[in-house]
């Protein structure tokens, strides 16, 4: 499947066939589509532009899209459909006809990691399933503010047994201190310098 960045605009090609013969024939009828976005059921019109019989090719028709937020794109998965339009008389309305992830470039991924992720220092007291911290950043504020995500000791941390060890968070304090799922412990106690990130 196809990745570009949110705010891109694309394009895209499409054949439409003739149903009794198979052979490429013209989109009729006023044709347009529309894209959604994963299983909803809000549709956007925005942005699309749709030619028919592109260079004169009987069947051949071309499709750009501008993916922005102001058109109505999100990042996520998108699926594009005929929403009007007929081929020899009969109707093509809900033909699926192209799909998209929209921000799921590398960039994209980046810059959301980036906006989500919590680094964090270890003070002293810890175990392998409880890691106090004299910093969060953002820090914590309510319980359980971290629960389900993950820890991830860097790769140059004090404690060499942690460097990138992981495991999952089953809660949090409002003082910064992380509870590991004891299922999944980690191998060696952190201690007071030891850095993580929360993803």
């Amino acid at each position: 499947m196809r990745h570009v960045a949110l705010g891109d605009t694309f394009d895209f090609k499409l054949t439409t066939r003739r149903f009794s013969t198979g052979a490429p024939y013209s989109l009729a009828g006023s044709p347009a589509l529309v894209a959604y976005p994963d299983t909803s059921t809000v549709e956007t019109a925005g942005g699309i532009t749709l030619g028919t019989d592109h260079d004169g090719r009987t069947g051949f028709n071309t499709v750009r899209v501008v993916a922005t937020v102001g058109n109505g794109y999100a990042a996520g998965y998108w699926a594009f459909m005929i929403s009007s339009g007929t081929v020899d008389g009969v109707s093509v309305v809900g033909e699926t006809v192209y799909e998209v992830m929209i921000g799921a470039t590398l960039d994209g991924i980046q810059a959301t990691l980036d906006r989500s992720t919590v680094v964090g220092v270890v003070t002293s007291g810890g175990s392998v399933t409880s890691v106090p911290t004299s910093s969060l950043t953002p820090a914590a504020s309510v319980t359980d503010q971290f629960k389900g995500r993950v820890i991830l000791f860097d790769r140059n941390t004090t404690t060499a047994a942690l460097r990138g060890q992981g495991a999952p968070i089953s809660g949090s304090s409002s003082g910064g201190t992380i509870s590991i799922d004891p299922a999944n412990q980690l191998t060696t106690a952190p201690v007071s310098g030891d850095t993580f990130t929360i993803v």
